[in-house]
């Protein structure tokens, strides 16, 4: 009986330690692969962001509450900052996003703060117009990539037909280096067509970086 008893008690440790081992304990979900989703679940984004603080507002809760969720720690003072609004951004900011556009991003909101406290409109409604001017950049600069990506891909397509050229040339035995670099022809042609290659990338580059400003200038007078 002794010893049956002792079996029994020892199978039901084996059985709790293994449950508590197996079954996600809590510390475990602290390390390993729980970090690397409890981080994850961080970046959920600028626009998830606003609109989670907007969510609380309506709730009844205030935006230095709405901040300190999103920081997930409470704040000294019961005020929102730029560098309190700054620090939620850059940590909620999606990989695809820039450090650039959280800080902007927190700029708006904490003049939409401090617009909704001197004039007393609804914050939700303040916070509401930095979402959307928000997406509306986000789609500009979506935009902006799209068209500039086939001008980028001819002009790097075009940059690789002189060396493709020179290659399919000796490829065929026309021997285009040895007269590149053994006569004196060759080194002038040679000279003015570097010359002419470097310069008409100087060119076109100017000319995307003009495309580029021009884009970014219509998408600052966009109301």
């Amino acid at each position: 009986m002794v010893m049956m008893a002792v079996l029994a008690a020892v199978g039901a440790g084996c059985t709790v330690g293994f449950l508590l081992w197996n079954v996600a304990p809590p510390w475990r979900r602290l390390d390993g692969l729980g970090d690397a989703a409890v981080r994850s679940m961080t970046r959920m984004g600028v626009a998830a962001a606003l609109s989670s603080m907007g969510a609380f507002i309506r709730n009844g809760g205030t935006a230095s509450a709405a901040l300190e969720e999103l920081a997930g720690r409470r704040f000294a003072t019961n005020r929102v900052t730029e560098e309190r609004a700054a620090e939620v951004f850059e940590q909620r900011r999606g990989a695809d996003e820039t450090p650039e556009v959280a800080r902007r991003v927190a700029r708006d909101v904490f003049v939409a703060c401090r617009v909704s406290e001197r004039l007393g409109c609804e914050t939700v409604r303040c916070l509401k117009a930095v979402a959307s001017s928000y997406a509306r950049s986000r789609l500009m600069d979506d935009l902006k990539a799209k068209a500039l990506a086939m001008p980028r891909s001819t002009v790097r397509l075009l940059s690789a037909l002189p060396a493709v050229t020179v290659v399919l040339g000796e490829m065929l035995g026309a021997g285009p280096l040895a007269f590149l670099f053994g006569s004196m022809p060759g080194l002038l042609c040679l000279s003015a067509g570097v010359l002419c290659y470097a310069v008409g990338l100087l060119w076109v580059e100017a000319l995307m970086r003009r495309l580029h400003d021009d884009v970014g200038g219509a998408d600052a007078r966009t109301p």
